[in-house]
C-alpha cells in the first residue's frame, strides 16, 4: 500500500480543518477520485481543492473499501456483498 508523503498530508489537513469550521447541519462534505488529476475536496458544490495523484486516494479509501476496514460489515453494504 502506498503512504501518504508530508506535503500531501499538510495539504489534506489544512482543507479538512477549514471545511470542517465551515460545516453546518445538511452540508454534505464529498472527497471525489479522478484519475491522473488526483482528489478533489468538496464542501456541498464548492471546490475546495485538490490533492494531486492517487496516494491519499488509495489511503483514505482504503477505511471503508479495503482489506482491513474500519467496519467490515459497512464496507460488504456498500459493495453489495452479504
Amino acid at each position: 500500500m502506498k503512504t501518504l508523503t508530508t506535503l500531501t498530508a499538510a495539504a489534506v489537513f489544512a482543507a479538512a480543518t477549514q471545511a470542517s469550521a465551515e460545516f453546518t447541519l445538511g452540508d454534505r462534505y464529498r472527497l471525489i477520485y479522478r484519475p491522473g488529476t488526483g482528489t478533489e475536496l468538496r464542501l456541498n458544490d464548492r471546490r475546495l481543492g485538490t490533492i494531486p495523484g492517487d496516494d491519499f486516494a488509495v489511503a483514505y479509501f482504503s477505511l471503508w473499501l479495503g482489506e482491513q476496514p474500519i467496519d467490515k460489515r459497512f464496507r460488504d453494504r456498500l459493495l453489495g456483498i452479504d
